[in-house]
C-alpha cells in the first residue's frame, strides 16, 4: 500500500502497514483511538478464526469477572 498525499501509513515490525489514516481530517486523538480498535479488531479475529475464545473486559460486570466470546458465536461471563 503507497500512502496517497497528505496520508499517512503506520507500520507495525514487520512493515505490514496497519492503519491508514488522513492527516486533516482526524485529531490525534482520534487517530490513536482508531488505531487502538484496528489493532483490537485483528486481535478477535485472530483469535476466533483459530478457535480460541476472545475476552472482553467491562466495566458493568464485577471485579474479576469478563465476557469470553467463542467461535460459534456464545459469550459467556467468566
Amino acid at each position: 500500500m503507497t500512502p496517497r498525499p497528505l496520508d499517512k501509513v503506520l507500520y507495525n515490525t514487520q512493515n505490514i502497514p496497519i492503519f491508514e489514516y488522513k492527516l486533516i481530517s482526524m485529531s490525534e486523538l482520534e487517530v490513536l483511538e482508531n488505531i487502538g480498535t484496528s489493532a483490537v479488531r485483528r486481535l478477535r479475529n485472530s483469535k476466533l478464526s483459530t478457535g480460541k475464545p476472545f475476552m472482553i473486559n467491562a466495566d458493568e460486570l464485577p471485579s474479576g469477572q469478563s465476557y469470553l466470546e467463542y467461535p460459534d458465536g456464545k459469550v459467556w461471563v467468566v
